[in-house]
């Protein structure tokens, strides 16, 4: 992601309605798959805008390759967070590990789950987002540095390949969804004859922004029970599959 980003990011999101609505929903998961003290790792944690929200019933902790990355998520009083990979993690596992609208930007997003795997529990879970429908590909894409967009039964194979037993795959910011779609069309046949900023990221007027974030915002009382049939985003959550364990007498005649 271009390093301007993070601080259009850190600017915008608390008053951005996506950002909000968001927040909202990821929170409200996150709460019914751990319990209070639970370790919680954000990988591509950002600027810890989601982090921020649960550190205090949760020990979070956030990862992510970007200084500013970590200097951001500090600024918001996220203490627990380390610049690299996972090799520079200590190596006491995860009850869950995030991946929020991260692994689009991976070019190998299959090893980054495998490597993910090997730093949860036993039965530990995992929780991803990440946009959806390559038809809707833009240049906030281009500016975010992605390599794709997902659809849910690619995503659900990838997880069964990676180790994991996917529990719940949906897709969100349903309600929304002609409408951003409409304008990613538009946007793709008629672009226009000045380029403008790469990225989405703007506040829109005052009573636009409210009324956005309340309808995004409703769908967190259907996540993570009730899936939906289409949306901008894609929600997967998924558990570490124990390793088989062969009978003591595998193999004996």
């Amino acid at each position: 992601m271009e390093p301007y980003l993070y601080t259009t990011m850190a600017q915008l999101e608390p008053q951005h309605w996506w950002f909000l609505a968001r927040r909202q929903i990821l929170c409200r998961v996150i709460d019914q798959l751990l319990r209070p003290g639970d370790r919680l790792l954000d990988v591509g944690c950002g600027t810890g805008f989601i982090l921020e929200a649960l550190q205090t019933r949760y020990d979070v902790w956030g990862l992510d390759s970007a200084a500013i990355a970590i200097e951001q998520c500090q600024q918001r009083g996220v203490r627990q967070v380390c610049q690299g990979s996972f090799e520079d993690l200590s190596a006491q596992p995860f009850d869950l590990i995030t991946f929020l609208d991260v692994i689009e930007h991976l070019s190998d997003d299959r090893q980054a789950l495998l490597i993910a795997r090997s730093h949860l529990k036993d039965h530990g879970k995992l929780l991803i987002t990440v946009p959806a429908y390559q038809f809707l590909w833009s240049q906030h894409d281009v500016a975010h540095h992605h390599y794709r967009r997902y659809r849910r039964s690619p995503l659900r194979s990838l997880l069964q390949q990676t180790g994991y037993h996917p529990l719940h795959l949906s897709y969100f910011n349903t309600a929304l969804f002609p409408l951003i779609a409409a304008i990613r069309l538009k946007q793709r046949l008629h672009p226009p004859a000045t380029p403008s900023t790469p990225s989405d990221l703007s506040l829109p007027a005052p009573w636009l922004n409210r009324t956005l974030q309340w309808i995004f915002a409703q769908e967190r009382w259907l996540m993570p029970h009730i899936p939906l049939p289409f949306g901008v985003s894609l929600l997967a959550i998924a558990q570490k599959k124990p390793p088989v364990e062969l009978p003591e007498d595998a193999g004996e005649p």
